[in-house]
């Protein structure tokens, strides 16, 4: 078997954790590695547990997002289900992570089980705010297939469509970057369309995220960009973000990623063997984003953890 290794390669969700804690960025990047082997340290072992951590949120938007690959590979077969069908559908995707987080059961196998920030803490849940999850998940799933870009895509033929939540990897200069299309398509003019569905509110960090899968489609199947359209689909509002990324801002784009690949890169001991040290990975001070934090339990004891602290 060909042993794993742990490359540097950058990723919306690597540079967002780069931005708000360094420490962070370190145990989800470095500390978590090996922690699935039957040999991991108890370190290991528990930051590779919490970096499958979700919130509610974070939960709900995942529910979202098998729903539409589910009926994106539907209707690619040829098969359709009505509205109703794929909201029931959603709340058992919903019901079955819940139970599973409750249960506990990604003490054994956190890798296909889904574990809540707020059960590991054990937080209080409130029936409001697992109502406000469930009626999220709903209505973005009822604003996905009412929205046109779904109305777009069911008039393209399927042999038209590029990609469906495949992940690849993107050059940039020196540097690889995992991106992740949600779903990739050429329209009835000849766009090539790259969808992300977005279930949270927009964010000014998502526009080199949309600039990536833009450098993936001219690099990995030479479009051209004025023949790329990024569709941004915020489900929660129920609008759509259409950008036509120009040459200029895809070079600066790409410039800003390398850039921030050479500064973890300088972060580490060994940047070809992408190895690392705690040390030089120092703890935010601002104690409000350690309130939310995945990695807590490895920063504070129990009792200090903020998220109880109400920081």
């Amino acid at each position: 078997m060909v042993e794993l290794k742990n490359e540097l390669k950058w990723s919306h969700t690597r540079q967002r954790r780069w931005d708000t804690c360094r420490r962070l960025y370190y145990l989800a990047h470095y500390a978590h590695w090996n922690g699935w082997r039957r040999d991991a340290s108890p370190l290991q072992r528990t930051c590779y547990l919490l970096s499958k951590m979700v919130s509610l949120p974070m939960f709900a938007g995942d529910v979202v997002h098998r729903i539409a690959e589910k009926a994106l590979k539907d209707l690619r077969a040829g098969h359709t289900r009505s509205i109703d069908a794929w909201t029931e559908e959603a709340r058992r995707l919903l019901n079955e992570g819940w139970q599973q987080s409750r249960a506990g059961k990604w003490r054994e196998d956190p890798k296909r089980n889904t574990l809540l920030f707020e059960h590991y803490h054990r937080l209080p849940v409130s029936e409001a705010d697992v109502a406000r999850t469930r009626e999220r998940v709903l209505g973005c799933v009822e604003r996905l297939f009412a929205g046109p870009v779904w109305q777009r895509i069911r008039e393209s033929a399927p042999a038209r469509w590029r990609s469906i939540e495949e992940l690849a990897e993107l050059r940039v200069g020196a540097f690889g970057a995992w991106v992740k299309i949600d779903f990739a398509f050429d329209d009835a003019d000849g766009l090539c369309r790259l969808v992300d569905w977005k279930t949270g509110r927009e964010e000014e960090n998502h526009r080199d995220q949309l600039m990536a899968y833009a450098l993936w489609a001219r690099q990995a199947w030479d479009v051209a960009p004025e023949r790329i359209r990024l569709d941004a689909v915020y489900l929660r509002e129920g609008q759509v973000e259409t950008v036509t990324p120009e040459a200029g801002a895809l070079e600066a784009a790409g410039q800003r990623i390398a850039g921030v690949c050479r500064a973890m890169a300088a972060a580490c001991d060994d940047p070809r063997e992408n190895t690392a040290t705690v040390e030089n990975f120092p703890m935010t001070d601002d104690r409000h984003e350690c309130a939310r934090c995945f990695f807590q339990s490895v920063c504070y004891r129990e009792e200090e953890w903020p998220c109880r602290a109400g920081a």
